[in-house]
């Protein structure tokens, strides 16, 4: 909605002529109407993006389970579409989405056997991303790297994020997790995000959420889980904490001897 709002504002300020001076303003906006639009649209496309950081903050979030009620025909891609997960190696099964009624854009949507959903993109996607597999979180800060390709002959607006599922509830905090890039017919890009766990984040599994939305609006989601493992491991050396129930089990064992 706001989208619409936003370019039919263009459009009544180029043909709405009450006056001289709307007029010049009107004609200004008309020849330089593309630049006008695309920055509008990469202005919306990172809303956009805001939106879905804000969206995981506390939730989980998985987009097909979103959309899923406007298509009517989900099913099977077939075995030559199946594969195999690039993060832990099982089996993959692809799901095609497709609407006959008011033509949303087909999808196609990976589900591991062990990781679960790890893709859901456009079905005649122009770009291609990759999520570094990071198996393992041994560290309060880790980076994760990503690779985008344009697959167009034509140049790509694309603008991505990165977050984990509930960050803000499990208190992670990141650093260039979002951003923009244009690029070249069949250029390829690779950004990397930090992010930082809190002390004592607890040993779990974790799951990377990745978005990306072009300039033609197209949606891509990539996902994967992680055991994170940031907690120090305690030294040998390290004396183990006073443990006062254990202090008076001594102190009562040790009156018994005595007596």
């Amino acid at each position: 909605k706001r989208a619409k709002e936003s370019v039919l504002a263009f459009l009544r300020a180029a043909g709405s002529f009450p006056r001289p001076v709307e007029m010049a303003m009107g004609q200004a906006m008309v020849r330089n109407i593309d630049a006008l639009v695309t920055a509008d649209f990469k202005s919306l496309r990172r809303a956009a993006l805001r939106a879905m950081l804000t969206q995981l903050e506390h939730d989980r979030v998985w987009i097909s389970q979103r959309y899923a009620h406007a298509y009517p025909h989900i099913a099977r891609a077939g075995p030559p579409h199946d594969g195999t997960c690039p993060h832990c190696g099982e089996h993959t099964t692809c799901w095609r989405y497709e609407d006959t009624c008011l033509n949303f854009p087909p999808r196609r949507l990976r589900v591991c056997n062990q990781c679960g959903i790890i893709a859901d993109v456009p079905a005649q996607a122009t770009a291609s991303i990759t999520l570094d597999t990071v198996a393992r979180l041994p560290a309060p800060s880790q980076q994760q790297s990503f690779t985008i390709a344009n697959g167009s002959p034509e140049p790509l607006g694309i603008g991505y994020c990165l977050q984990f599922n509930a960050w803000k509830q499990l208190g992670i905090t990141a650093e260039g997790n979002i951003g923009e890039a244009t690029l070249a017919p069949g250029e390829t890009i690779e950004r990397t995000a930090t992010f930082h766990f809190p002390e004592g984040f607890p040993d779990d599994v974790v799951s990377m959420q990745a978005f990306a939305l072009t300039d033609a609006m197209e949606l891509y989601f990539l996902s994967q889980k992680m055991r994170a493992q940031v907690r120090a491991p305690q030294s040998r050396n390290t004396p183990a904490p006073d443990n006062p129930a254990r202090k008076s089990r001594a102190r009562h064992i040790q009156g018994d001897q005595t007596s």
